[in-house]
């Protein structure tokens, strides 16, 4: 009984220690940072929210590999709320931050198509819907007339 007892007792230290072993190849757990809150606010089309959060994240300087890329997302959340010259001017900032980074090759792509692209003329503002031209009434219909 003892030697069952000593074997089971080995048996699930060995668990415990593999189990554990497995858990620190995997890499520590990374806490969710600004970037993360900025990406999924991106992805609600939510941009005031997301450059907000992209700027924090750089300013913290956590995880300095990133910032090319929040720098990037920022630059790509202008474009897409149609504020054309802020967003050269993000791709501009990338490229001279982080002249090295992949992003700031995606930049200058993204720069030139900006500036290829013609201006479009601001929308003319919504009219207020215009009520409806009363309707003439019907003329009373005219009694046919006999033939002679």
């Amino acid at each position: 009984m003892n030697r069952r007892m000593a074997l089971l007792a080995v048996l699930s230290l060995l668990l415990v220690v593999s189990v554990a072993g497995c858990t620190t190849l995997m890499g520590p757990k990374l806490p969710t940072t600004d970037y993360d809150r900025a990406m999924r606010m991106q992805e609600a089309k939510k941009y005031q929210d997301a450059i907000k959060l992209y700027q924090q994240f750089i300013a913290k300087n956590e995880y300095p590999n990133l910032n090319g890329y929040a720098q990037y997302n920022i630059a790509r959340c202008y474009e897409l709320m149609g504020e054309r010259a802020k967003a050269i001017a993000e791709y501009n900032a990338l490229v001279e931050k982080y002249p090295q980074h992949k992003a700031a090759e995606w930049a200058k792509a993204n720069v030139q198509a900006l500036e290829a692209k013609p201006v479009a003329p601001p929308a003319p503002p919504k009219e207020a819907a215009k009520p409806a031209a009363p309707k003439k009434a019907a003329e009373p219909a005219k009694p046919a007339q006999k033939k002679k």
